[in-house]
């Protein structure tokens, strides 16, 4: 109805699987490769019900998105927004742009700011349309629909130089593996991280390091802080079983970087 008409095209995804490991975007990206190469940005919208408020940003491609945003800075002044240039774009909160992110692709997770409680509803069976907000909702796809176009019609793609997908404070986007009710495991992913811990559905998780679990925030905060080797209880039946959740790929990275610490110093 706008008439507009973008240079790129514009793709809108849904991907399923994201709680249990990127099942989704990963999926795609494997039967994609051929069109990695031209992808300028994905912007991944996943972050409950409040307004959308800001983005990161890395040196490079800053100017670039200042055009982009241009038109959504001071789009409501009740609801702002912000470009925070960061070192990196790191997959702090492993959603499905860390897939792209790990491909060298410019991978954004919008930053959210309302009233909204995200914890109470969001990813279980309480999620419902009546904790949705409707001005926040339409000021939202307002961004996305200006940031799609505007990106699509730069001259060149986002720059993709210091990206770094680092890993951050939700354990670099840990993924146990599993289907809950509650905190309660209803099925396991093969291959999994809490698969090859020896976890079965039916099983309840307890403690993590020492820390009671009582619902699901509980959990997923003891999966994120802390290192990547955890000590887990979970209730099976009437007996209460310890397994050990390893995190292999943040074990191995950080035993090369301590051995790049170790190195001598030539001078």
């Amino acid at each position: 109805q706008s008439g507009a008409r973008p240079r790129r095209t514009i793709l809108f995804q849904l991907w399923s699987g994201e709680e249990q490991g990127l099942l989704g975007s990963r999926a795609w990206i494997d039967r994609h490769p051929e069109a990695l190469d031209g992808i300028s940005g994905v912007f991944v919208f996943d972050g409950g019900p409040n307004a959308i408020a800001g983005i990161d940003s890395t040196a490079e491609m800053f100017d670039s998105l200042q055009k982009v945003f241009e038109p959504v800075i001071g789009l409501n002044p009740d609801l702002p927004f912000e470009i925070r240039k960061r070192d990196g774009l790191g997959a702090e909160l492993g959603s499905d742009h860390a897939s792209f992110l790990q491909k060298g692709i410019p991978g954004f997770f919008w930053t959210q700011d309302g009233r909204a409680d995200w914890r109470h509803g969001i990813h279980t069976q309480f999620d419902t349309f009546d904790l949705a907000i409707p001005e926040y909702l339409e000021h939202s796809a307002t961004v996305v629909a200006l940031t799609a176009l505007g990106v699509a019609n730069l001259d060149q793609k986002l720059s993709r130089e210091n990206l770094r997908a680092q890993r951050g404070d939700r354990g670099g986007g840990r993924r146990m593996g599993v289907f809950l009710d509650g905190v309660a495991v209803e099925e396991l992913v093969p291959d999994s991280v809490a698969e090859k811990a020896g976890v079965q559905a039916g099983d309840v998780f307890v403690k993590i390091d020492g820390k009671a679990i009582e619902d699901r925030q509980a959990l997923v905060a003891a999966i994120r802080d802390g290192g990547p080797v955890k000590k887990v209880v979970v209730r099976r039946g009437d007996k209460e079983v310890e397994v050990t959740f390893e995190w292999k790929d943040e074990i191995e990275a950080e035993k090369k970087k301590q051995k790049e610490e170790e190195k001598p110093v030539i001078l």
